[in-house]
Order: structure tokens, then sequence, then C-alpha cells
């Protein structure tokens, strides 16, 4: 149990903090600590009470107008300066409450990058997690060198995130990940339900996208996915709250797709997800199927192509059409896009086109293609409508 107090404003917040903190003192009181932004990331902390904290905070002279603090109540780690909050990494100041359960391999892990830490708690983790996750968006809009740039968020299983059972010894971790095994991940907790049910790991990789806008000025757009109703994209929505970036989703779950005229009125786009979105039409999993009977299904002329390499324009392509109708009547400028292999695929970019969608994203290797037969489509479309403007007498 902790006390956690913030504070914004246009003078010092500093006595705010340390008000708020004495208020808060009977829920820890080992150890306390502050953070103020004045221009640069400062931070104070003391072992003991707060009247201690006050007075290190009053000699340092401290100033700014956005603070964190916290007292402590210790759960790792004995009560020290050095074990309490808040935790700094690089530019990123961290208070939590609760525990980590998985922070010793989370420690490891965050060693082999490089990582040094000087306290004995859980939290400390955190800090170095959010700095690492920051210094990646950092050097992926240093390499998008001023282009517009979508961010997937957080896609993969829950259980995906942590360490294999067998590589711990924790018997509270290994249960934790034996209670997060799923008999079907790819249709589990992932992507958008991860939001709802853990909001912090969103909530992280948005204010680590933001902290990195920072540092590296970019134009940002944020998606996604595995949306199916737009109560959950207003979820996300509201961990943006305050930020200029774009909102979007992936579309691909059929739900999704027959609701893109409500969720098109929350976002300002949408990209289909044709990979997980035929997979959801088929009711095939690309894996098992590939291995083990799409091929006969090719070879007996059960199905034309593969749906996975060609878009299936009959079925999710139909579906894709149904989507795009609802989705303009409710907001005609919406963005449109693709995301999946087939947006690399000749004969799927030019039905794309046809359809209207305003852009494809694939593999890298098939881009060039994809950008020349996009190119064709749209000559072939003006020249089109040149000869219905201009009829032959």
């Amino acid at each position: 149990m902790c006390g956690i107090f913030s504070a914004i404003g246009r003078r010092n917040v500093v006595p705010l903090l340390l008000e708020g903190l004495r208020r808060l003192e009977y829920r820890g009181y080992d150890s306390a600590g502050l953070a103020v932004i004045n221009g640069k990331l400062q931070r104070v902390r003391s072992a003991g009470r707060v009247a201690e904290l006050k007075r290190s905070a009053r000699a340092r002279g401290l100033n700014g107008e956005v603070g964190i603090a916290h007292t402590r109540w210790a759960t790792h780690g004995v009560p020290s300066e050095s074990n309490a909050h808040p935790h700094v990494s690089g530019g990123v100041s961290v208070v939590h409450n609760g525990i980590v359960e998985n922070y010793e391999d989370l420690g490891a892990k965050l060693r082999a990058e490089g990582y040094a830490f000087v306290s004995d708690t859980d939290t400390e983790a955190i800090a170095h997690l959010l700095e690492l996750q920051t210094r990646d968006f950092v050097t992926l809009l240093k390499a998008a060198d001023g282009l517009p740039i979508i961010i997937r968020l957080l896609d993969l299983p829950l259980h995906e995130f942590l360490p294999r059972e067998d590589d711990v010894t924790d018997p509270r971790v290994r249960q934790r990940i034996a209670e997060l095994k799923e008999t079907n991940p790819m249709l589990g907790h992932r992507g958008v339900r991860l939001a709802v049910t853990t909001p912090e790991l969103y909530k992280m990789q948005i204010e680590a996208i933001e902290q990195a806008r920072t540092q590296v000025p970019a134009n940002v757009s944020i998606m996604v996915p595995q949306v199916i109703t737009t109560e959950e994209a207003l979820i996300v929505k509201k961990l943006l709250k305050g930020s200029n970036m774009k909102f979007g989703v992936m579309m691909e779950t059929v739900r999704a797709c027959m609701r893109a005229g409500r969720i098109a009125g929350e976002v300002d786009f949408f990209s289909f997800g044709t990979n997980d979105l035929t997979q959801a039409v088929f009711s095939f999993s690309r894996e098992d199927a590939e291995k083990k009977f799409l091929t006969t299904y090719l070879e007996r002329g059960v199905l034309q192509d593969n749906p996975f390499e060609i878009l299936d324009v009959k079925g999710v392509g139909r579906l894709m059409e149904t989507a795009i109708f609802w989705a303009r009547r409710a907001k005609k400028e919406i963005e449109i896009g693709v995301c999946g292999e087939q947006g690399g695929e000749p004969k799927s970019v030019l039905y794309l086109h046809s359809i209207g969608v305003d852009y494809v994203s694939c593999s890298p290797f098939r881009i060039p293609i994809a950008k020349l037969v996009a190119a064709q489509a749209a000559i072939q479309s003006k020249s089109e409508s040149a000869r219905s403007d201009n009829p032959p007498e």
C-alpha cells in the first residue's frame, strides 16, 4: 500500500505534491520522493517520513510546473533513499503501487540490454521498460525522416509477453503464467482486449510515443488492432486525451466490418487487416490450412487462389465493400487502407483501388510492385473518367 499524488499547473507544484503526500502518509511512511519537470527532469527522495522529503526538497530549491510524488510502504527492498520512488531511467520517471510479479525476469532481460539497476525494487523495471520502448520509438521516428507513420499498438496474445513456465522458479509467477494460458490464443486475449483488461499496457505505449515525439517531431497516427465494437475504440481513444495524433482501428473482425458506419464516426481512419480478416471469413487458421489442406483445395479446384496471397474478392472483398459503403456514408472523408500480404499482390491492388481503398501497406519486398500497380490503377481510373466526361460524338 503506497500513496501517489500528481499535479500540473502554471506555478510551482512542489508544495502541492508535498501536501498531497502528507495527507496520504497513512498509506506508507518508510520513504518518499517526488519528481518535477522544469526544462529538465529533477528528482528528490529520502528515507523516512514526508517531513524528511520536505526538508530535502527545500534544500535543493526544487521547482516545476508538472510533477509526481510517492510515499512508500516497502514490498521489495528495505526502506532507503535508493529504493524510494520515483524511479528514473533516461528521461522517464515512474511511481507505482502494486507488485510486478516477473520483475526478476524482466530485470535479467533489461540488464542484457545494458540497463543498470540501482535499487532492489520491482518498480525500477517499469521505468527501464518505458525508457526502452521510448528509445525504440525514437529510432523508428528518426528512420521515418519526416514521413507520416502509423503505429499499431500491441497485438500479440498476452501470454507471449511472459517468460516460459519452465524458465521461472518463483511459484507465484508460474501460477500466473498458467492462468494466462489460452486454448486458442489468436482468438483470445490479444489486441484491444489487452487495453480493456490491462489499460496500463496501451497507456505505456502511448506515453512512450509521445515522449519520443518530444525528441523527434513526427506525424504519427495510432492504430488499434482486433476491434469488434465502438466501445472498445472509445476506451483507447480516452487514453489519447490531449494528444494531436490521429486515431484509427484495424478492421480485421467480421463484426467490425458490419459495424463500420458506427466505428467510422469515432475514428480518423481505419485499415483492413486482410490476414486476420481472411482467417475470420474462411474460418481457417492460416498456418494449419497451408500445412494440411489448402494445397489440396487448390489442386482440386475447390478454391481458385490461396486467399492469404490473393484477396478473396467474392467473400472477403464483398465484406470490405459493405464496410466501406457504411463507413463513407457516416464520414465521407474517412481514410481507408489495407494492411496485409494481399496489399502487395497486383490483382488485389487493382481490386482495392476499384472499391475506394486509399492506401495499401505490405511487406517491404512487395512495395515496388504495389506502388507500380497502384500508379497504373490511378492512371487507368483518370483515363476512364476522362472518356466518360467526353463521350464520342
